[in-house]
């Protein structure tokens, strides 16, 4: 896309830090909130032409500019280097258009205890060893979206250091070829679909519809000090946290409003391989219409929440806390209700489709072909592939709905946010006064 005139400005813009360069929007530092309004848009477009998650450029812009504030305000306090490493790193995948991936959520072992409560001390990344060149870290990262064709992994804290957790108090940037660096790649049951010989038709989204997650294990892997820009001050370990939550977010919302849309089109399509007109049926017309209704209430809410972003000191910007929050749990609310939407439009073979292996076999071909017919020239195949859409789009076969839930933080992160940022006395005040209440 980056490379048509109808999306240049939006994919791309000219580096703040290197003159005369364009770059990609998923590496820019937010300079305005136009930069994080477009940045943001960008999801939308990418999701409606690939219907997956792109991670491994996505989550790695949060943690550029989350870091890049950060390191600017460590070093006013204690005058470190933190923000000079930074730039000299980020300059440098600016220029060679690299991708990178924010390794943020640790596996956490024991939930109910801390990072130094827990039995071994590897369920969150720290580090093991201080030398005169570098660090060397160990941990893991879980459900690290497309983490395994990035460039880099950011890694960054997933919770507030307290006092005694200061080696977990880290952020690096970390080249993915690393020695020490291992994927296991995820594996639920919906790609079973993709071991059987020339799968195609079953695989609803044949081109790009593996999520691509790994639990990314750091086996003690080493990390010059010039890639390092947190190593023990755990105090500015939570602004980390809560900036990075403040832009992924606003992008979830944005990424699956683009998924509803989706959703909408492949309502449509169905119908039309049922043989049914959606806009002569009143029932489906509003289904249908209420599909885009969630989308674009999505939508509209993490672009307001990047329309009020605010400047930092450091000159980047960051969506509104409790409008980007708010966004995030509409859109966990919207995609539950769409994907129970077009269950309801596609009908029972959504989850319970033959298998193409049926079509294929001259043992069953006769029965599928005369059997799953549907509307006037629409082939059985087509109808089965649109089917097949339908089911990953809904989350039959895809991770979609928990990616929809738990992406930056599950809704009870964003409950407590809100609740800690909603002002209610001053809105109970206001509520008295017009009442007529005098205190």
């Amino acid at each position: 896309m980056a490379q048509e005139d109808e999306y240049l400005g939006l994919m791309t813009r000219e580096s703040s830090l290197i003159k005369g360069e364009r770059i990609s929007r998923y590496v820019q530092i937010h300079r305005s909130p136009d930069d994080v309004l477009k940045r943001t848009l960008a999801n939308r477009e990418l999701q409606l032409r690939h219907g997956t998650c792109h991670a491994a450029r996505c989550s790695g812009t949060h943690g550029i500019n989350a870091l890049f504030a950060t390191t600017y305000d460590i070093d006013q306090k204690y005058g470190t280097d933190y923000h000079d490493r930074f730039i000299r790193w980020i300059k440098n995948v600016q220029s060679k258009d690299q991708a990178v991936d924010l390794a943020s959520c640790d596996v956490k072992g024991d939930r109910s205890k801390g990072p130094s409560q827990q039995s071994d001390p590897d369920m969150y990344v720290h580090i093991v060893e201080k030398r005169s060149d570098g660090i060397v870290i160990r941990g893991a990262k879980a459900y690290q979206s497309c983490a395994i064709v990035a460039d880099w992994h950011l890694v960054v804290p997933y919770v507030s250091a307290q006092k005694g957790e200061e080696n977990y108090a880290l952020a690096c940037a970390i080249p993915s070829n690393s020695k020490g660096i291992i994927h296991i790649f995820e594996w639920p049951s919906a790609l079973a679909g993709r071991l059987q010989d020339g799968a195609d038709v079953d695989l609803g989204l044949p081109d790009y519809g593996i999520h691509g997650s790994t639990l990314l294990i750091f086996d003690n892997v080493f990390v010059p000090y010039d890639n390092v820009f947190l190593a023990g001050e755990r105090d500015f370990s939570f602004q980390l946290v809560m900036q990075l939550g403040k832009l992924q977010r606003a992008a979830a919302s944005m990424c699956k409003s683009g998924a509803i849309e989706l959703m909408a089109g492949a309502a449509a399509s169905i119908c039309r391989c049922n043989g049914l007109d959606w806009k002569k049926i009143p029932h489906i017309k509003d289904k249908i219409t209420k599909l885009i209704n969630l989308a674009v209430r999505c939508r509209g809410c993490s672009l307001g929440a990047c329309a009020m972003s605010e400047s930092h000191p450091s000159g980047s910007f960051f969506s509104d806390d409790l409008l980007t929050n708010a966004a995030k749990l509409t859109e966990v609310e919207a995609i539950s209700e769409a994907t129970t939407i077009l269950i309801d439009i596609a009908g029972g073979l959504i989850g319970t489709l033959p298998s193409e292996r049926d079509l294929k076999s001259p043992a069953t071909r006769k029965y599928i072909e005369k059997y799953l017919k549907g509307g006037a020239g629409v082939s059985v195949e087509d109808r089965m592939r649109m089917f097949r859409l339908c089911e990953y789009l809904s989350g039959g076969s895809s991770n979609l709905r928990a990616a929809s839930v738990h992406t930056a933080g599950s809704p009870a992160v964003q409950n407590l946010i809100i609740t800690a940022l909603a002002d209610v006395d001053k809105l109970e005040g206001y509520a008295e006064m017009l009442s007529g209440i005098q205190h």
